[in-house]
C-alpha cells in the first residue's frame, strides 16, 4: 500500500490575537494568509511487510539520523519527503 499527500506552504500576513468569547473560542479579528503554489512537500508512505527496518528518504537520499526521531510512528515503511522549493 501507498499513499502520498502534498502540502502547500502557507503564510500568515495578519494572524487574529484573542478570543471574542470564551466559551465558543472564535478568534477576536479575522486573520490574512498566503498559500504558496510552487512551495510544498510531497510526503508518502508506502508500507512494505518484507522490509525488516524503516527507511526515510529525503530528496532521494537516504536519511539514518532522522530516522531514529520518527522510527516509532513506522513499522516495516519506506518513506518520501521530497521538498520543492522553486530556484
Amino acid at each position: 500500500m501507498k499513499k502520498t499527500a502534498r502540502a502547500h506552504t502557507n503564510i500568515a500576513l495578519i494572524k487574529y490575537w484573542g478570543k471574542s468569547n470564551q466559551a465558543l473560542k472564535p478568534p477576536l479579528m479575522s486573520s490574512l494568509s498566503m498559500t504558496l503554489d510552487a512551495f510544498y512537500t510531497d510526503t508518502t508512505f508506502e508500507h512494505d511487510s518484507s522490509l525488516t527496518e524503516d527507511t526515510f528518504i529525503l530528496n532521494g537520499q537516504k536519511q539514518h539520523n532522522l530516522l531514529k526521531d520518527i522510527s516509532f510512528l513506522l513499522f516495516h515503511q519506506y518513506q518520501y519527503l521530497h521538498l520543492n522549493l522553486p530556484p
